[in-house]
């Protein structure tokens, strides 16, 4: 999507390698490998998450592919908290194969006092607010706008069915 591949301009403009996996073809602004979810665990440095909360992608990032990870790895979570499952991103910090984790999404939100992340090492939250920047807000507004004026000539737009 249009972030991801936001990140992977940025992450390329670093001189870092971009990696990523996707459920169809991309034809991407920069270069970019596809690779399946698992090779990719095992390769990056970094792993972001930028993809819909699924019946496919809740969880996705359980025990078993914290463990697939390069030992020290960061993972970066913006997406949908319940991409991960908190307790085993917990562990795989306080057991030091997980080298950070970072996210602005929580399982539950506001987060839960006994979020298992709320005292792991190497773990930086925020309250799911890296969406709100002011060209995300005028964003924002343009499209109620728009959104109304079409209304308004009797037109649909931007229906959720």
């Amino acid at each position: 999507g249009s972030i991801g591949q936001s990140v992977g301009r940025i992450a390329e403009a670093f001189g870092m390698r971009v990696l990523y996996t996707s459920p169809s073809p991309k034809e991407l602004p920069f270069p970019a490998r596809p690779l399946p979810l698992e090779e990719l665990l095992g390769e990056s440095d970094v792993v972001t998450l930028h993809c819909p909360l699924t019946e496919q992608t809740a969880g996705m990032m359980d025990e078993r592919r914290l463990a697939l990870m390069k030992p020290g790895a960061i993972l970066l979570n913006t997406a949908r908290g319940p991409l991960v499952e908190e307790g085993a991103v917990s562990a795989a910090l306080r057991a030091g194969r997980l080298g950070g984790f970072g996210a602005d999404v929580s399982a539950v939100e506001p987060m839960a006092p006994d979020c298992p992340l709320l005292d792991a090492p190497n773990c930086v939250m925020t309250p799911h607010i890296a969406w709100a920047s002011l060209a995300a807000r005028q964003r924002l507004m343009a499209q109620a706008e728009e959104n109304l004026a079409a209304f308004l000539r009797g037109e649909a737009r931007n229906r959720v069915v």
